[in-house]
């Protein structure tokens, strides 16, 4: 399993189990359209780098995560409520999993998060979007 998939397989399963997420019918990878019940995360490599650094050519590889929570509320307030709840829940349990199950040496959830409204077919699905940073050194 590469790198990547791993962190996202770590990012899942740590949101997954967190108790207080608890109320979220579940976490996906990728695509949201493929999502049936909400309140839902879905996890998404948005970019990374690699570079080499000094002798012996260790790699430091930087990933970018995506973190999308998605809500079907029937109105905005209670959308937002919603969202709001889930995106600090997300950030705490984040924070005490900073190596991602020993995926990376160290990852860092972006303190801005980004709010909208995603179209699915004519449906309408409240969003917010947190991003996930995370670095990992090796061969």
């Amino acid at each position: 399993m590469s790198l990547y998939s791993e962190q996202v397989e770590a990012i899942k399963n740590i949101l997954s189990e967190a108790p207080e997420l608890s109320n979220v019918k579940k976490v996906y990878e990728g695509d949201f359209e493929a999502i049936p019940l909400y309140p839902a995360i879905s996890v998404e490599l948005k970019n990374r780098s690699k570079t080499t650094k000094g002798i012996g050519g260790i790699k430091d590889t930087v990933c970018t995560f995506n973190i999308w929570v998605y809500t079907n509320k029937p109105s905005y307030k209670q959308a937002l409520v919603e969202l709001e709840d889930l995106t600090d829940q997300i950030e705490a349990v984040m924070k005490r999993h900073r190596q991602l199950n020993s995926t990376c040496d160290m990852s860092d959830l972006d303190d801005a998060a980004e709010f909208g409204v995603s179209d699915r077919g004519g449906a309408f699905l409240q969003t917010a979007l947190l991003q996930l940073n995370t670095r990992k050194l090796g061969v």
